[in-house]
């Protein structure tokens, strides 16, 4: 027996004039829908588009059936008409290319590391919030992703993302010697000023102009998950070393979600990180990757260096080399970029 999805039209009741500005719909074109389940008042709650609505359906609707519809505009009400066949076709690639242009983004890694940044730190952005922040990514060339990602930090702490300030986080954050985020601009108004100088000032005069944003975001913690940037300049074997230390925490548990560091020397970098998200397990994941990167035999060489440095704790230890590491600062690129329809 067929899937009674392909055998009745969706009622959606909404008037197209009810749409935010940033959403259409086009008569004749297709969506993928995702059941999501039912509301209060009986009615199908589903997802396409990158939105949420609920509707009433000719028919049972089953909870996760995910299939692909044609729109219908009458009478200022969309129907949506399920193509026959179409709950077995329906690919995750598919959804994405839906999804993204829906809220006006390139499906690219660029747009994906934004996504992967509200699903690690549980956040959500209007199609207007997230066009706006991949504009100002787009001003730097090279280090498009780790802007994204910078902005939506900035954002989250309720300070509007500049590219000055978006400027100065990269720069230190990245803490690297060799491409600068102020070398690849044309003019700025920083670059002159040294970045932990300008980031620690008086913490009283941090909301009242444009020094002390380290200060600032550190105490700024909004929603469940609060990020904590600390800086470092060491001097290690006669080598010079900078970097930060990012604390991921989780407000309702009070715990260190993961820990980065990004340490630097003149010609090398090294990323690392630290998550005890296996706790009952008692488990210690620890994920690094230098650049440039290592031959087989040296990475054998480093995990056991490392397993020596953390041997004092009663955890499993598990050691991985990741690669993706030297282009993450606050989100995981190797989180699923998957249901997103129902995230933003």
């Amino acid at each position: 027996m067929g899937n009674p999805l392909t055998q009745a039209a969706v009622h959606i009741s909404l008037d197209k004039t009810a749409l935010p500005s940033s959403f259409t719909l086009k008569e004749g074109g297709f969506v993928f829908v995702r059941v999501l389940g039912k509301t209060p008042e009986g009615k199908t709650l589903v997802s396409f588009a990158g939105q949420r609505f609920a509707v009433e359906t000719m028919s049972k609707a089953k909870v996760g059936e995910t299939f692909k519809a044609r729109i219908q505009i009458q009478n200022n009400r969309i129907l949506l008409v399920p193509q026959k066949g179409s709950e077995t076709i329906v690919t995750q690639s598919d959804r994405l290319s839906q999804l993204f242009a829906s809220i006006g983004l390139p499906q690219d890694s660029v747009s994906e590391k934004m996504i992967q940044y509200m699903r690690q730190n549980n956040r959500t952005y209007t199609p207007a919030q997230l066009k706006k922040l991949r504009k100002l990514a787009e001003r730097f060339s090279g280090k498009k992703s780790e802007a994204a990602e910078t902005a939506m930090y900035l954002e989250d702490k309720g300070i509007s993302a500049t590219e000055e300030d978006t400027e100065l986080m990269l720069n230190l954050l990245l803490s690297d010697k060799h491409s600068p985020v102020t070398q690849m601009k044309s003019s700025n108004p920083t670059k002159d000023i040294p970045v932990l100088e300008k980031l620690y000032s008086n913490p009283e005069e941090a909301v009242k102009n444009d020094t002390g944003l380290l200060t600032l975001v550190n105490h700024a913690a909004k929603g469940e998950k609060h990020w904590i940037v600390l800086p470092f300049k060491k001097t290690i074997k006669n080598q010079q070393c900078s970097g930060t230390i990012r604390i991921l925490c989780d407000i309702i548990t009070k715990n260190a979600e993961k820990t980065y560091i990004t340490a630097s020397f003149e010609d090398c970098r090294y990323h690392f990180t630290f998550s005890d998200t296996d706790h009952y397990n008692n488990v210690l994941t620890v994920e690094y990757a230098v650049s440039p990167s290592l031959p087989s035999l040296q990475k054998e060489k480093a995990e056991k260096l490392l397993r020596s440095c953390i041997s004092a704790t009663d955890k499993q230890i598990n050691i991985e080399y990741k690669e993706n590491l030297l282009h993450d600062l606050f989100a995981d690129s190797t989180l699923p970029v998957q249901t997103v329809d129902e995230e933003i």
